[in-house]
């Protein structure tokens, strides 16, 4: 009898070890794959990242995939069709109607001269060279200015993205002062490129 007993308490001990041991390692593998995607989300598509959200226009024209921690802000720069900031850096997308403007008028145009959003507001700035993008489909220029806010005279860094359709110039704009840390203009690029128009 205390044979039989001893037989059936380790036949117990054993499955209820085995028993264990599959749970903990479900547990384990559901854990590291469940952190592998939130901790490293793919550079190249924001849109991945679990902890973004889709920021839209209030006339559901346009939108970003902005990260959960951006704060719209429509008092930032009146008229935009998206406006808000994080800790690091404000964002704005503008549309401008091409019927306000002469035929012929480029991406490019927007960028310097008269039809610069920063021809009154900044000044020192310069600039590095353009490169011709797409963005959702449409087709335009990016490129980075550093340049002094009149504001308050700081230095900030912009990043600026003009794309257009049939009927729209769009400007993508991204900035930061730059004695912040941690600010990093990759990032800040690759959540401009989920610009989209619907």
């Amino acid at each position: 009898m205390k044979g039989k007993l001893f037989v059936l308490s380790t036949c117990f001990l054993i499955v209820l070890t085995l028993m264990q041991a599959s749970c903990g390692k479900s547990g384990t593998t559901s854990t590291k794959s469940s952190n592998l995607s939130i901790t490293s989300p793919s550079k190249s598509s924001t849109t991945s990242s679990p902890s973004g959200v889709l920021a839209k226009s209030s006339d559901n024209s346009v939108s970003l995939f902005v990260p959960n921690y951006f704060d719209s802000d429509n008092s930032l720069w009146p008229g935009a069709k998206i406006a808000g900031s994080t800790m690091l850096y404000d964002l704005v997308v503008l549309e401008k109607p091409k019927s306000s403007y002469a035929a012929g008028l480029t991406a490019d145009d927007f960028l310097t001269g008269e039809h610069s959003v920063f021809k009154d507001g900044v000044r020192n700035m310069t600039w590095k060279q353009s490169s011709n993008i797409t963005i959702g489909g449409l087709s335009g220029v990016t490129v980075q200015m550093n340049g002094q806010n009149l504001g308050n005279y700081e230095w900030d860094v912009y990043l600026i993205s003009v794309v257009a359709d049939n009927n729209n110039f769009y400007e993508i704009i991204g900035w930061a002062n730059t004695v912040m840390q941690g600010v990093d203009l990759h990032d800040l690029q690759n959540i401009m490129n989920t610009f989209k128009v619907y």
